[in-house]
């Protein structure tokens, strides 16, 4: 049923995102915050242009909605932005984070330590990047992690350990450059 309903904001969201352009220079990544809705959860819309891929970023700017604060995010949603990397302070600012989709964002590098800080992370989509390896370890700081989506990258290797301490149900890696 979330995953129903992750799929069909995914879908609402991808017709009316904002397309970041890639030639910009400057650093950038902040919030827009969108308040829960429904059965929606507190939503970080980021901004995220970092085409050099820094991950010394300290803080993620934006204006909360009322009443609410970097706690209570449960979904971070960047689509369609320019970064070479998942910049670690998305999970060290979010501690409570479930959901975390990071697509058609020309994503090369998935460090080892990008998802360290989200414990409670269970649903990640990171489809129609350009990602070429998963590295040993990714995921094991995110036991409640069921929904692993890396679809549509130009993955080639991906380390045995990599998928170690989930509790995963699906991991689509369909649409990559895999051998076996």
């Amino acid at each position: 049923y979330k995953m129903k309903l992750l799929i069909a904001f995914f879908l609402i969201t991808t017709a009316t995102a904002r397309v970041i352009p890639f030639n910009d220079t400057s650093d950038v990544i902040s919030c827009e915050y969108q308040p829960p809705l429904g059965t929606f959860n507190y939503l970080c819309d980021l901004t995220l242009i970092n085409p050099t891929g820094r991950d010394d970023f300290t803080r993620i700017e934006g204006q909360h909605a009322a009443n609410l604060s970097d706690s209570d995010v449960i979904s971070v949603l960047a689509m369609y932005q320019n970064s070479r990397n998942i910049p670690s302070i998305i999970c060290r600012q979010f501690p409570n984070l479930l959901d975390l989709i990071v697509e058609v964002t020309e994503v090369e590098i998935v460090s080892a330590d990008a998802f360290a800080d989200c414990v409670n992370l269970q649903f990640v989509m990171l489809g129609l990047n350009r990602i070429s390896s998963i590295p040993d370890g990714l995921f094991r700081t995110n036991p409640n992690l069921q929904y692993i989506m890396l679809n549509y990258n130009s993955i080639r290797e991906i380390g045995a350990t990599a998928f170690s301490g989930t509790s995963a149900v699906n991991i689509d890696l369909s649409s990559n450059l895999l051998e076996t």
